[in-house]
């Protein structure tokens, strides 16, 4: 089973042991009491996803992107501590652009869509998604960098007919 942990801008995906792991991690160490006893209980009924979307979870998103990897680097078992660390990479860059909007958010947001293997690329799907993300978010990008030449035209034609200057694409060197 996979595991979800959303940010404003982004959305990390691992599987549920990982994302387990990580809110346990955040029940250890958050100050809040109702906060922990809600991440013990989620926890206990194998419920990984978190959702850190909004500046009232400053506290969860400081400690993934402060001492997550500090207590990663700490680890004995090294597989582990391997794993994990690569595992995280993305985990912890969008967790400190989650801080970046948290500590300013009047600041313009952005939410990437991709990138994403080309096998599971669908112009019905991409179009729901963006259409979903312009109400919470202030421009969306579309990372093409994966995608084929068919489909990347095939979005770039999709853009030109929305017209919407908060629609870009990125990674279409």
């Amino acid at each position: 089973m996979a595991g979800d942990i959303w940010f404003l801008q982004r959305h990390w995906m691992s599987s549920g042991w990982v994302v387990d792991y990580v809110m346990e991690f955040l029940a250890s160490r958050v100050d809040n009491a109702s906060t922990r006893d809600l991440l013990s209980e989620l926890v206990e009924a194998n419920v990984v996803f978190l959702d850190l979307r909004d500046p009232k979870e400053a506290e969860l998103v400081d400690l993934i992107a402060d001492e997550l990897p500090s207590h990663v680097a700490s680890l004995e078992d090294s597989q582990l501590r391997e794993n994990l660390t690569v595992t995280f990479k993305d985990l912890y860059r969008f967790a400190r652009e989650q801080q970046d909007y948290n500590r300013d958010p009047t600041q313009d947001t952005y939410f990437t869509i991709g990138p994403h293997p080309a096998e599971y690329f669908t112009i019905e799907n991409l179009k729901r998604r963006i259409s979903g993300y312009l109400d919470d978010v202030d421009y969306v990008r579309i990372d093409v960098s994966d995608y084929t030449e068919e489909q990347r035209a095939m979005v770039r034609e999709y853009l030109a007919e929305l017209a919407n200057p908060r629609v870009f694409v990125v990674g279409d060197e």
